[in-house]
């Protein structure tokens, strides 16, 4: 059994609720070009046979992206600094800059 299966049976037992999720899931295809069952995500999760076994997907991608967004506190502690300095320089000598960096990557600086 499916997780998708599995999850009809456990909500509702009704052939319509299995319609209005296949529905809902065309309609997101439709409206982002994006197929929600092609996702490694959910392919890991039809793969579960218990909810036990969805809530520990779950888990595991919750921890990724707690790692990620961790990781990426780091990175901004040590880039801050970096584009404060920048900023500083380019209000300082802005019409020097601005003849050396092209036009569409031209930065607003508060100040």
């Amino acid at each position: 059994m499916n997780f998708l299966s599995f999850a009809s049976h456990t909500i509702a037992s009704t052939p319509s609720f299995q319609s209005v999720f296949n529905a809902a899931l065309d309609e997101y295809t439709k409206h982002t070009g994006k197929d929600l069952t092609n996702l490694p995500l959910s392919i890991k999760i039809e793969s579960c046979r218990s909810p036990g076994d969805v809530l520990g997907v779950l888990q595991e991608r919750a921890k990724v992206f707690r790692e990620f967004r961790e990781g990426n506190k780091k990175l901004m502690k040590v880039i801050e600094p970096t584009v404060n300095v920048l900023c500083s320089l380019s209000g300082a000598f802005s019409d020097n800059i601005g003849l050396v960096r092209p036009e569409r990557f031209e930065m607003s600086c508060p100040g």
